[in-house]
This record gives C-alpha cells, sequence and structure tokens, in this order.
C-alpha cells in the first residue's frame, strides 16, 4: 500500500513541477496549405530528371530464387547457396548437390553446422571476389585435392565466386608451377 501512495505521490509531483499544460488553437487552413506548399517547395526530388527507360529494378528480374541456386540436400533436410558458391565437388558427394528439395529447407547455417564432415567453407573477403586481390594461391590445389564440398563464403555466408576469378586464379596456378 507504501508503495501505491508513494508512486501516485511521485507521478503527481511530476506532473505539477512541469507545469501546466496550455492549450492551443487548432491549424487553420489556410496555415495547413501554407505549410504543404512550403514542404513541396522544399522537395529535394523535384530538381532531380525523371528516369528515363525501364526501371532498372524490374528488369532482368530472376523468376525465381531456385534458378539463382545450388540446392544442397542431406538427410531429409535442404539448404541454398547462390550459384558459382560452391568450388568443388568430389565425386563421393555429387549426389547430394543440385538435387532437388527432398526435404524440408533449413538455414545455410544449420545446414553447415550439421554436415561440417563433409562440407569445408573457405573464407575470402571482399576484395579477393570483387578482383583487387588475388584468390589465395593454395586454393586451386585444395580445389583439385579436396575430399571434402568446398563453399566459398565471406564472413560465413555464402558468396558467388565469379568464374573469371577462378580461372585467374588456375592460370596463376599453372604460370607459378
Amino acid at each position: 500500500m507504501k508503495t501505491i501512495a508513494t508512486s501516485f505521490l511521485a507521478g503527481l509531483t511530476l506532473m505539477s513541477a512541469s507545469g501546466a499544460q496550455g492549450m492551443r488553437d487548432s491549424a487553420t487552413h489556410e496555415e495547413l496549405a501554407g505549410r504543404l506548399r512550403a514542404q513541396q517547395q522544399k522537395n529535394p526530388m523535384r530538381v532531380l530528371p525523371a528516369g528515363e527507360g525501364e526501371d532498372p529494378s524490374k528488369t532482368n528480374r530472376p523468376a525465381d530464387i531456385l534458378e539463382d541456386s545450388d540446392i544442397f540436400t542431406f538427410s531429409g533436410e535442404s539448404s541454398l547457396v547462390p550459384k558459382g558458391a560452391v568450388l568443388a565437388v568430389p565425386a563421393a558427394f555429387q549426389s547430394r548437390l543440385g538435387a532437388s528439395q527432398t526435404g524440408k529447407f533449413i538455414p545455410w547455417s544449420r545446414f553447415l553446422a550439421e554436415n561440417r564432415g563433409w562440407i569445408e567453407v573457405v573464407d575470402l573477403s571482399l576484395e579477393q571476389i570483387v578482383g583487387e586481390e588475388p584468390l589465395p594461391a593454395d586454393l586451386v590445389k585444395r580445389m583439385e585435392t579436396c575430399q571434402r564440398v568446398l563453399v566459398a563464403a565471406v564472413q560465413g555466408g555464402p558468396i558467388t565466386v565469379p568464374a573469371a576469378k577462378i580461372d585467374a586464379a588456375r592460370e596463376a596456378a599453372k604460370e607459378g608451377r
């Protein structure tokens, strides 16, 4: 009971300390119209030229996420990675990649945690993916000799490595031999 009374008194004290709220008049139509005109005049989009051509966000849209993904399936569970993220697939694991979805879809992180025995993630930097830095020299050797599926990732998330980058790494490895 003391707690309730104390809370009530504290609330009253705070209300009286903030001062009385004064009444104010409603905005008239003219005031509102003036504010709207001022806001429309300040609109930064008015000075930009109108866009030409088709909306780029609507062109070249993939019809389906499955078309742009590789599907891993194992033990009744499936997961997606972007096409181009799978760097190497040994013959023993070929049946687990590219099959249609036969189980329930689970997030990549969970699928990877459950299948670490046959999937290996190769962490790359964005600079390596974009081509500002070369791919690691040992990557090509690992791609040829690895006994597990290699998946390219940036900060743990699978990412597409352009085929040209992989070809350039193979050429660099051949020149280095």
